[in-house]
């Protein structure tokens, strides 16, 4: 991910680039037809200055390569021609790029062919001279334009990336939250009125929902307590038909339900809703040591067998409660499903949790038994929310967890 900073110093990069090469291109067509219309100016004027001193003192000067005159027959008349020539230079030992102008004139009955020459500035050096101008006169703008702009940048979006900071601090428990910083620049301004009105919204909308939940937990908790109590007072009736013993039995069964029912949705939304902020260093061993105990009776009853495999000193900073609360759904997970006189076995490192269990084949995706409500059998007494819950523990601690099932063998894995 590139920083907007970065955007857009690449795109002034190449757009300056760009300008460049097209300014260098026109500065070196520019000067390439100036340089040459100068020297065409030259040369007219030292043949000029050659007619003229031939015909006042009848002198012919001549200097090679740069002057040339001879004589010629009056039949070879020549008009003035500008053209470019090399001339190899006994001096230098190299042959040397040349203007040239040719031309005839007619002094005292005489036909003369004259020729001036001036030296020409070799394209390639002349190209390299405009491409190292205009390269070095580039960067140096470029090095100026960064480190201004990369200032001002720094000054002009401090406010945004303030903005951000408090951001990253938010939490919806913090009802007195107010984004201040705008450095007075309109855009930043109405953004953060914006992002104030949106994290009031949120921090509204979650005190509601605390409350709901808060209110729902006693309030439906309560009268279902009442249910059971009543329940339970007259099941013990000894005048009790068989029949009326039967429908409170099953009344008393559907409040349990109901009750185990609504306390697992009023934790699941407190889970969402970051309502377990607390957190400690926590030996899991110990805690998968507790929870195994726990279920001692319905892993006797299964003639199930327990193998823990643990790394020496595993600890994780975690909240308690949802620590065991994910261990509890996943080890009750695997005791009820699988086969029995088998084996559980759970293996624990520094980075990650894996428990392994033998059971029946999965008829659909892993991952949909993640959903909430969703059972893999119709026929289960679950609510489908076991799974449900431990997923928004993970995401809550941003742990990943993965259900893979293979040759019958179910393998849960969180990553811490």
């Amino acid at each position: 991910m590139m920083k907007l900073l970065q955007k857009t110093n690449r795109a002034y990069f190449i757009l300056s680039a760009s300008a460049f090469a097209v300014a260098g291109l026109v500065t070196y067509l520019v000067l390439s037809l100036f340089l040459e219309s100068q020297l065409n100016e030259k040369l007219a004027a030292t043949k000029d200055h050659l007619v003229e001193t031939i015909e006042t003192s009848g002198v012919v000067y001549n200097d090679p390569p740069y002057i040339e005159v001879r004589e010629e027959p009056a039949s070879s008349e020549i008009k003035d021609s500008y053209s470019d020539t090399i001339i190899y230079d006994a001096s230098e030992k190299e042959s040397v790029p040349f203007r040239q102008l040719t031309g005839t004139v007619s002094i005292r009955d005489k036909n003369f062919k004259i020729i001036t020459r001036n030296t020409l500035i070799e394209k390639s050096d002349f190209l390299l001279t405009i491409i190292l101008t205009t390269g070095s006169v580039f960067l140096l703008l470029l090095l100026s334009l960064y480190f201004i702009n990369k200032k001002l940048s720094r000054k002009i979006w401090s406010p945004f990336y303030s903005i951000l900071d408090e951001l990253k601090k938010f939490s919806p428990e913090n009802a007195s939250f107010d984004l201040i910083a705008s450095g007075g620049i309109e855009e930043f301004e109405e953004l953060r009125l914006t992002l104030n009105k949106l994290t009031a919204k949120v921090i509204s909308d979650y005190q509601v929902l605390k409350r709901f939940t808060e209110d729902a937990s006693h309030e439906i908790q309560t009268p279902l307590s009442i249910v059971q109590s009543r329940l339970e007072s007259l099941i013990q009736e000894p005048d009790l038909t068989e029949i009326q013993a039967a429908q409170i039995q099953s009344a008393y069964s559907a409040s349990v339900r109901l009750a185990k029912l609504t306390r697992s949705m009023l934790f699941l939304a407190r889970i969402e809703n970051r309502q377990y902020p607390e957190s400690e260093e926590i030996d899991l061993e110990s805690i998968i040591r507790s929870q195994t105990e726990l279920f001692s009776e319905a892993i006797r009853e299964k003639s199930l067998s327990v193998e823990i495999h643990s790394d020496s000193g595993c600890s994780l900073n975690a909240n308690v409660f949802l620590a065991e609360s994910l261990i509890q759904n996943l080890l009750g997970n695997a005791i009820k499903h699988s086969f029995g006189n088998s084996s559980i076995i759970i293996e624990l490192k520094q980075d990650s949790f894996v428990i392994l269990n033998n059971g029946a084949p999965l008829q659909v995706e892993p991952r949909k038994l993640f959903d909430r409500f969703y059972k893999a059998s119709s026929s289960s007494d679950s609510f489908g929310l076991g799974l449900s819950i431990v997923m928004e523990i993970c995401k809550a601690n941003n742990w990943h967890i993965t259900y893979t099932v293979e040759n019958n063998l179910h393998k849960v894995t969180v990553k811490f």
